[in-house]
């Protein structure tokens, strides 16, 4: 197989081929994280040039697939100060998540949950 990108100075024979040198930031820096909401969303797409048309498309990418309950585990067990859960969660979603997601799984090797709760191996307009 051929070396398809370089980490830190060593070559890999796996991963996309379509650049020649992968950075370990470059994600944080350029996608936006779980946690924002859809204002901040559509703040961040705007600071890249692109439209709310286009973030919903970009996001619609997402439809299929399975996530770690870590990235969105401290929304449903420790918010902030103030509310131990994130008051801006579907109650009814966050509760579901709760069964399927325990509390001490930020260590990222937990369970996993569909990104799309409604048609989970569809591609199709309930994501939304």
């Amino acid at each position: 197989m051929p070396y398809c990108y370089y980490v830190k100075g060593e070559s890999t024979s796996s991963g996309r081929c379509d650049g020649r040198v992968s950075h370990k930031d470059e994600p944080d820096q350029n996608l936006p994280p779980p946690t924002l909401n859809a204002q901040q969303l559509e703040e961040r797409f705007a600071r890249k040039g692109l439209s709310l048309d286009e973030l919903v498309t970009l996001s619609r990418a997402h439809s299929i697939g399975r996530s770690n309950c870590s990235p969105f585990s401290k929304r449903l067990y420790d918010f902030n100060e103030t509310n131990l859960q994130d008051p801006s969660m579907d109650p009814i979603f966050a509760r579901d998540l709760k069964t399927q997601c325990p509390k001490n799984a930020n260590n990222g090797n937990g369970p996993t949950v569909p990104l799309d709760v409604l048609t989970p191996y569809r591609l199709d307009n309930k994501y939304y």
